[in-house]
C-alpha cells in the first residue's frame, strides 16, 4: 500500500496502478495440494478442511477474493503441502507460509505481477495422532488470512490468534474481514485514480 501511494504521489500512475492491484489480488487463487507421509484419513481432512477454508474467507471478503483447484504445482498462486511435522527452525509450528507479491516491469511500464505462496501444514500433533477437520481447518485460514496481508494476534478467538486445540475458530472474525476490506478499499481507490490519470493520457 505504501509504494502504491508513493507511485501516486509521484504520478507514476501504472505503477501506482499495478501496486494497488497486488493489494486487492485482482484475479482467482489458483491453489495445489500436495501431501508428504500423510496416512489415507489425513489426506481426506486436508482436501476438505482447505476446501471450507478457501470458501470461508471467500465469504468473509464478500467473494472480492476465490479460489480454484489447479493440478500443476508450477501453474499454482498457492501451494499447499500437508505433513505431520511443520518447524520453524527447532520450533513445532502448526503452520508456515512463505509468500511474495511482485511486479515485473520495464522502467515505469508494468509487465506482470505475480502472486505466489508456498504454505506447510502440520496433519499431526506431537504425539503423532492425527489432527482433526476443525484445527486444521483453522490453521489453513490462519495461513491465508497471511497471504491476504493479516499479521498475527494474540487472541484466541480469532482466526490469526494461535491454535487451541479444545476450541479452534472455524471462520474470520467481523474484524479481521473489515480489516482486510479497510485495506482492499484504500487499494482501489489509488487504483482509481491512477486509472483516471492513465485514460487522459491515452
Amino acid at each position: 500500500m505504501a509504494q502504491a501511494q508513493n507511485f501516486l504521489d509521484q504520478g507514476l500512475w501504472d505503477l501506482a496502478s499495478a501496486h494497488a492491484g497486488l493489494v486487492l489480488i485482482a484475479h482467482d487463487f489458483g491453489v495445489s495440494i500436495r501431501g508428504d507421509r500423510l496416512r489415507r484419513e489425513e489426506e481426506e481432512t486436508s482436501r476438505e478442511a482447505l476446501q471450507a477454508a478457501c470458501e470461508a474467507w471467500s465469504q468473509a471478503l464478500d467473494g472480492h477474493v476465490r479460489f480454484h483447484v489447479v493440478d500443476e504445482p508450477n501453474l499454482a498462486d498457492l501451494r499447499f503441502v500437508f505433513r505431520p511435522d511443520v518447524r520453524l527452525g527447532r520450533e513445532a509450528v502448526a503452520g508456515l507460509t512463505s509468500w511474495s507479491r511482485k511486479l515485473h516491469t520495464d522502467g515505469t511500464r508494468v509487465q506482470s505481477a505475480v502472486y505466489r505462496a508456498d504454505i506447510s501444514v502440520r496433519s499431526r500433533w506431537l504425539d503423532r495422532t492425527s489432527l482433526p477437520f476443525d484445527p486444521v481447518r483453522q490453521e489453513i485460514e490462519h495461513e491465508l488470512g497471511h497471504v491476504l496481508g493479516l499479521d498475527d494476534n494474540f487472541q484466541v478467538d480469532r482466526i490469526m490468534g494461535k491454535l487451541d486445540l479444545r476450541q479452534p475458530v472455524s471462520n474470520p472474525a467481523p474484524e479481521e474481514a473489515s480489516t482486510l476490506k479497510e485495506l482492499r478499499s484504500s487499494a482501489e481507490k489509488i487504483r482509481q485514480i491512477a486509472e483516471s490519470h492513465l485514460h487522459q493520457i491515452h
